[in-house]
C-alpha cells in the first residue's frame, strides 16, 4: 500500500499547485524586481516559517537568499533524507514546473517523505 500524504505535507503540495508563487531556481527565495520567486523548497519554508522581512518574502535566518532549506522545517515535514536534494533537482536541473513537481510527490510521498504528518 502506498504511503498517503499528510495534512501538512498536502498544504506544501497543493501550495505548489495554487500558482500563487512565482517558481525561482537556485534560492530557497530570491526578490527580482519586486517579486519573490520560490523554489519548491522556499515554499515549504514561507508556509511553516513566521519570519518575514519587511517585503513579506520568509527570512532565514539572517539571510534572505539562502540555498539550504532549514532543518526544523525540513523535521517538520519528516522529509526523507535525500528528498531536499532530489527535489531541488527537479525544481533547479530537470526543468520541472510546480504542477509537475507536486504530481510526482502526490504520486511518490514515500521517496520524499519518511511518513505522513
Amino acid at each position: 500500500m502506498t504511503q498517503p500524504l499528510g495534512p501538512l505535507q498536502l498544504k506544501w503540495v497543493e501550495a505548489l499547485e495554487s500558482g500563487d508563487y512565482l517558481q525561482g531556481k537556485r534560492y530557497l527565495c530570491q526578490v527580482y524586481q519586486g517579486e519573490a520567486h520560490w523554489c519548491l523548497l522556499g515554499v515549504a519554508c514561507d508556509l511553516y516559517s513566521k519570519a518575514k522581512n519587511d517585503t513579506g518574502v520568509v527570512a532565514f535566518g539572517n539571510h534572505w537568499d539562502t540555498r539550504a532549506i532549514p532543518y526544523s522545517v525540513k523535521r517538520k515535514l519528516k522529509m526523507t533524507d535525500k528528498a531536499p536534494g532530489g527535489l531541488t533537482y527537479l525544481n533547479d536541473f530537470a526543468g520541472k514546473t510546480f504542477m509537475e513537481i507536486a504530481s510526482i510527490m502526490r504520486n511518490n510521498p514515500s521517496r520524499f517523505f519518511e511518513e505522513p504528518v
